[in-house]
């Protein structure tokens, strides 16, 4: 016969365990968060800076210090608005595209 006792130290067994199952799954849940977040940035980071290049490259052109051609910036920029479609935030993509 199950006593009072035994079934509460069962009850308290299974939610402890159940409690210990929950957290490994929402660390796993979080790490994988922080790993998509830390990937994500640095395509962000990737983009940002290819941008910037492409400002000072036409700086520099329109000061005749180095040359680039029309369809190498065209290019270029066609590669940036992929990546800004993928990786950037709603207000990014709106004020580039203004």
């Amino acid at each position: 016969m199950i006593t009072e006792t035994t079934l509460l130290t069962g009850v308290a067994a299974l939610l402890s365990t159940f409690t210990a199952i929950f957290g490994i799954l929402l660390k796993i849940k979080n790490d994988n968060l922080k790993d998509m977040k830390a990937k994500l940035s640095e395509k962000k980071h990737l983009m940002y800076n290819e941008i910037l290049s492409i400002l000072f490259d036409l700086i520099n052109g329109t000061k005749n210090l180095n040359t680039i051609t029309e369809d190498d910036i065209l290019l270029r920029f066609m590669n940036i608005k992929r990546d800004l479609i993928l990786y950037g935030n709603d207000r990014i993509i709106r004020k580039f595209f203004e």
